[in-house]
């Protein structure tokens, strides 16, 4: 039988996101607001599966990507 270590490296937050410039953000109640840049840095050069949702009952704001590859709101 071939044994086996596995190692999960893991970042998991829930709050109101925000895109800005060249990075994304998330405002966690009580905890404070966190590049998700610099929380993801960890998993550079690795295979990674990433997945983002929101409540149903929220309005996603209606947004474009310009010719700068900018997301400006509409």
């Amino acid at each position: 039988m071939a044994e086996k270590v596995t190692k999960q490296m893991k970042v998991s937050a829930s709050g109101v996101g925000s895109l800005e410039m060249d990075d994304i953000f998330i405002e966690v109640e009580e905890k404070g607001t966190f590049s998700l840049k610099k929380l993801l840095s960890d998993f550079d050069g690795c295979s990674v599966k990433i997945s983002c949702s929101y409540d149903e009952e929220q309005v996603a704001p209606k947004t474009e990507v310009n010719e700068d590859g900018e997301i400006i709101d509409l």
